[in-house]
């Protein structure tokens, strides 16, 4: 006997054709109309409408069984005669083919062409007439990473990290926030901070316009305040709850002031002024993530810098880390950071290493 199975619930055909008989009376006056159809991998269909599209899972609606929550990689192809809101477009879009490997679309602005994206790629699509009610969302994260020792020497390391995502419509919105610091013996060593806000409009479901402000310090680096913003483009080549991958290229201008006067030697002089640098430069960034085995999750994003008016002037940025859930939203962090900058300032060193471990909450 043939058997469907959704998010912890078994339905035999018996218990099918019981729901439907039950049912025959209340379908005459519903006013909801059931004009799709719905395949499965293993076969089964099911009439009914699609809800919504989102990152990892399609919502369908049947008229016996409800709403169904049902994973991609389960979806054989369905058909739905709805109207739709999609990423990039203001105007209503309708499914002309939607299947295992990609979903095509016409959308009322483009009546000349269609487009084709695919289906494990495509999220956020919604009823047209309530797709606020489905595409807005956000999310946060919040993490503590550090150190503490007493004895022959009382030393303290600490790195905060708080994030946000913010969604509304075609429209993402990222702040974060990240604070080192150091110290020995009650004695500040360094500090380091950084602010950025990044805004990215969605004018196709894949790809973006990005633009990016930040300001930052980092006493190790000699750097007092470095101010940069950034505009550019992106394109997410996939988004699921098992890994997603994209990319940013573009102009980013970067101001850096500087602490302290450091002369050839290395020393500090404190009879000069310190140096600014002002520079604009390409930008390109990656992100990537991958859930491996037990719930665990590898984690890299980096950027590089090139330079547009001193070709030797580069650099990058990478933090590449492993996060390992302990329950009720709580996860464990291991994370590397590397940097390294072909022309640092007078006095410090190319490459900076820091590997943390901390603990963070996700909601």
């Amino acid at each position: 006997m043939s058997v469907l199975r959704y998010d912890g619930y078994r339905w035999s055909l018996w218990g099918l054709l019981l729901l439907g008989v039950s049912s025959l009376g209340l379908g005459s006056i519903a006013p909801y109309v059931f004009a799709g159809e719905l395949l499965l991998t293993n076969g089964d269909r099911l009439s009914g409408e699609l809800e919504v599209i989102k990152k990892d899972v399609i919502i369908w609606r049947s008229p016996t069984l409800g709403e169904l929550s049902i994973d991609k990689v389960h979806i054989g192809r369905f058909s739905t005669a709805r109207k739709f809101k999609v990423t990039g477009y203001d105007s209503a879009c309708r499914i002309l083919e939607a299947t295992s490997e990609r979903v095509i679309y016409r959308c009322e602005e483009n009546r000349k062409g269609f487009s084709r994206v695919p289906l494990l790629t495509m999220a956020n699509v919604a009823p047209y007439e309530n797709h606020n009610e489905y595409t807005d969302f956000y999310r946060g994260k919040v993490s503590v990473a550090g150190a503490d020792s007493k004895g022959n020497e009382v030393r303290s390391d600490w790195v905060v990290y708080s994030g946000q995502e913010w969604r509304r419509g075609d429209f993402r919105h990222k702040p974060e926030l990240r604070y080192e610091s150091e110290s020995a013996n009650d004695i500040s060593v360094q500090q380091k901070y950084e602010v950025d806000y990044a805004l990215s409009w969605f004018y196709q479901p894949q790809w973006f316009l990005v633009g990016d402000l930040g300001v930052d310090s980092d006493e190790q680096s000699n750097i007092d305040y470095r101010y940069s913003a950034s505009l550019g483009m992106g394109y997410q080549f996939w988004q699921n709850a098992a890994s997603s991958l994209s990319i940013e290229a573009g102009l980013s201008h970067v101001l850096e002031q500087f602490d302290d006067f450091v002369g050839e030697d290395g020393n500090v002089d404190p009879d000069q002024d310190p140096l600014d640098r002002e520079f604009t430069s390409l930008s390109w960034s990656l992100n990537f993530d991958y859930l491996l085995p037990f719930s665990t999750r590898f984690t890299h994003e980096h950027i590089l810098l090139y330079s547009l008016e001193e070709s030797e002037d580069w650099e990058v940025e990478t933090r590449t880390g492993i996060s390992i859930p302990i329950g009720g939203g709580m996860h464990s962090d291991f994370q590397l950071e590397y940097d390294y900058d072909n022309l640092p300032p007078e006095g410090t060193k190319e490459s900076d290493r820091k590997v943390s471990i901390g603990i963070g909450y996700e909601w």
